[in-house]
């Protein structure tokens, strides 16, 4: 079982960068939670924006990229000046864009931790390459591990439905309840910090995880019953760590709420085994910010 208050590191690291010069784009104060955009990805019937302008844009890049094994993708920026495409707004941008897809799906973003990117002229215009990779997997493990997740997250869902621990009949409330405590009763957060402990694969294979790795495993088995449900990053209060902390926001019976299953695997000198907290369980916003930070222009208020 793992630390009541302990954060984890979220490692969403970027090197150097630089993008196309676009406008500023407003964010709508109503949060998506599993974009019509994602959907579509898992249906393989997505192409993400041939000319991104924003950081959204961008996201679904990443997104794209991260879901199809794709570790370098070019993007011909149409008659875009070499010296409006790598501005420091544009490096904003399609930073800000890398976070966005990293914090909100570390099931298929958390197995690269780092981000490249170089502008070239081509013709007319310039080309943006971009890259993803990570400082300790090698892309074909990142494969391997990412494919192994899915199998494992189906494989788990189906084990829940056939002990009728989940029956097809359940609301979504009772199904994410069901969820949420096979999470917490079946991996111990890793102190140790493990970069694997922070992916989904990390958690199902080793029984161990820090808080992006319970999170992406919550969130890729709520998916398989249906249930819409998107990661946040955010931090806590009076918190001594400067590392993060990532949860869950779901919409079950119509209503955003959100879900912490690390802050539900507690433990203590004197708590059995299969002790769980269900204090962070379907929390809806205002109760969650009682002592948890998250950006409101991001994920609701």
């Amino acid at each position: 079982m793992k630390k009541f208050l302990t954060l984890c590191l979220l490692g969403l690291l970027i090197t150097s960068t630089t993008f196309a010069s676009v406008e500023d784009h407003e964010m709508d104060k109503e949060p998506y939670v599993v974009s019509a955009e994602l959907k579509a990805l898992e249906a393989n019937d997505f192409m993400p924006p041939k000319l991104p302008e924003t950081a959204e844009d961008y996201a679904q890049v990443f997104l794209y990229m991260a879901m199809n094994d794709l570790f370098e993708y070019d993007i011909d920026l149409i008659n875009a000046r070499f010296d409006v495409a790598t501005s420091g707004d544009s490096k904003d941008k399609i930073n800000l864009g890398y976070d966005l897809a990293g914090n909100k799906y570390p099931e298929y973003m958390g197995y690269t931790n780092r981000v490249s990117y170089n502008i070239s002229s081509a013709g007319l215009g310039s080309k943006l390459t971009i890259k993803l990779y990570d400082t300790d997997f090698e892309e074909d493990d990142i494969k391997l591990m990412k494919n192994l997740a899915k199998l494992r997250a189906k494989g788990y869902a189906m084990q829940l439905k056939e002990s009728s621990i989940i029956k097809d009949d359940m609301s979504d409330i009772i199904k994410a309840k069901a969820i949420y405590e096979w999470t917490v009763w079946n991996a111990s957060y890793d102190e140790d910090l493990n970069r694997i402990s922070r992916t989904a694969f990390g958690f199902f294979d080793n029984k161990s995880a820090v808080c992006s790795g319970y999170t992406a495993a919550f969130n890729m088995i709520c998916r398989e019953f249906g249930i819409d449900i998107q990661a946040v990053a955010g931090d806590t209060k009076n918190s001594s760590s400067d590392s993060g902390h990532m949860w869950s926001l779901a919409r079950l019976e119509g209503i955003l709420v959100h879900i912490d299953p690390t802050w539900g695997d507690p433990v203590g000198d004197h708590l059995p085994e299969d002790y769980i907290s269900y204090d962070y369980f379907a929390l809806e916003p205002k109760m969650m910010k009682e002592d948890h930070i998250w950006d409101d222009t991001i994920y609701g208020e």
